[in-house]
């Protein structure tokens, strides 16, 4: 699900993005094709993901793991890469804005994990409409299926094909579907900057809370279906004296370890990296030629890149809890559980904030600092490197379900974001717009 998740965002960077921003105009004026730009980067996607798999490989072979089984779950990987990586090219065709492309792209992610969850329950048909499915379904350790591969190359083939021949049929800078156009006279709502930040970003906040609450009706419902079946309390013996926390709190705490970190983390770099859209489209200058100072344009953004994460877990935690059917008491703990993870998110939205406010042109770096928290996940959960898994800032995140209290590592988190606005606000105010 990571990397398809990094291969959308990565292929809507290089298309539709380039051309928002003029580039892919000023490099189609010299004698370049006009389905360059496209093919250039789904090729730089296939090889992000070639490397990815390969990595995933070279990890699990040098900690003594079946070769045939590395061979299989690293390119079941990278299968979703690819396969979402279509998805997303064939979207930049059809859509204008490289925004609602990414909303779409991470809607049809959540779906896709929807639709696994349902098959693992027992809708084994609507479970196979799933590329997430289908890694699964090589059987890697297990006893391996090879040519579930050909349905992730069929299905990518046949989406970057399709986005390759609709990118012929289409004006530069338009998609197949024109743009909305906003009313002629400003609504009441546009009468200040924090106003102006809530319009531009709304769209993204309400999408991902929305979208984190039906995932997190979802996640409950399954969590206390299945925890008669899977008693995963016992994993937690070895912890010490005291109750063995509940297979439901156990599922449910590992849906959070999953979804409640990198996801509400990825919509805080959206925001985030917000007011360096606004500065290279020119918006920002023109808002700080009205008497407005740069702290001032800023805080809005920073407002919304803190309290949206918190909205999106609220969202999560909340309706996890009404269809898991437990108390109030029980909805409550499992809504602090999720806040817990509030400053490692922050700490990564603080980390772009600072990039945009000293190396505005690094600041999309951010984006790889998540990649990287990811495939610490990643390694760490598989145990292959388990060192790595001590780099990723929700490592030390308190499992709270499961009876682990806050420790000192949770306020360092909360010091270094603080120290991150801080550089962000004090970079800003010295350096050149657009520099």
């Amino acid at each position: 699900m990571l990397a398809g998740l990094l291969s959308l965002l990565l292929v809507t960077r290089h298309t539709r993005d380039e051309e928002e921003d003029g580039r892919s105009e000023l490099l189609l004026s010299g004698a370049v094709a006009r389905s360059v730009p496209l093919t250039a980067a789904l090729l730089l996607v296939l090889g992000v993901n070639a490397l990815l798999a390969l990595l995933l490989f070279t990890a699990q072979v040098s900690q003594g793991l079946e070769v045939g089984g590395a061979l299989a779950l690293s390119p079941g990987v990278a299968g979703n890469g690819l396969v979402f990586a279509g998805a997303g090219a064939l979207l930049s065709q059809v859509f204008p804005n490289a925004r609602t492309i990414n909303l779409l792209g991470g809607g049809l992610l959540g779906l896709a994990f929807a639709l696994r969850v349902l098959g693992n329950v027992g809708a084994a048909a609507l479970g196979w409409l799933s590329p997430l499915t289908w890694g699964h379904a090589l059987r890697p350790f297990a006893d391996e299926r090879w040519s579930v591969l050909l349905t992730f190359v069929l299905l990518s083939a046949v989406l970057m094909a399709l986005a390759v021949g609709l990118n012929r049929r289409r004006d530069l800078g338009a998609g197949l579907l024109p743009a909305r156009l906003a009313p002629a006279q400003p609504s009441a709502g546009l009468s200040g900057l924090w106003a102006l930040a809530w319009r531009t970003q709304r769209g993204v906040i309400w999408f991902w809370t929305v979208a984190l609450g039906l995932l997190g009706a979802l996640l409950g419902g399954v969590a206390v279906s299945a925890a008669g079946q899977l008693p995963l309390g016992q994993v937690f013996a070895a912890r010490g004296a005291g109750p063995l926390p509940s297979s439901t709190d156990t599922l449910l705490t590992l849906s959070l370890v999953i979804f409640g970190g990198l996801v509400p983390a990825a919509l805080a770099l959206q925001l985030a990296l917000r007011p360096r859209h606004e500065e290279v489209s020119g918006l920002a200058e023109t808002l700080l030629g009205l008497p407005v100072t740069r702290q001032r344009w800023l805080a809005p953004h920073l407002a919304l890149t803190l309290l949206s994460p918190a909205l999106a877990l609220s969202a999560f935690a909340l309706a996890a809890g009404l269809t898991g059917g437990g108390p109030w008491m029980h909805t409550r703990r499992l809504w602090l559980a999720a806040l817990a993870y509030l400053p490692a998110v922050w700490l990564l939205g603080a980390a772009a904030l600072a990039l945009f406010g000293w190396w505005p042109r690094l600041a999309g770096l951010s984006w790889g600092l998540l990649g990287l928290t990811a495939l610490a996940e990643m390694l760490g959960d598989l145990h292959v490197f388990g060192a790595a898994l001590t780099l990723s800032p929700f490592a030390h995140i308190p499992k709270l379900l499961l009876g682990e209290q806050p420790g000192a590592a949770l306020w360092t988190e909360l010091a270094l974001a603080a120290a991150f606005i801080g550089a962000a606000f004090a970079g800003l105010r010295q350096r050149d717009l657009r520099e």
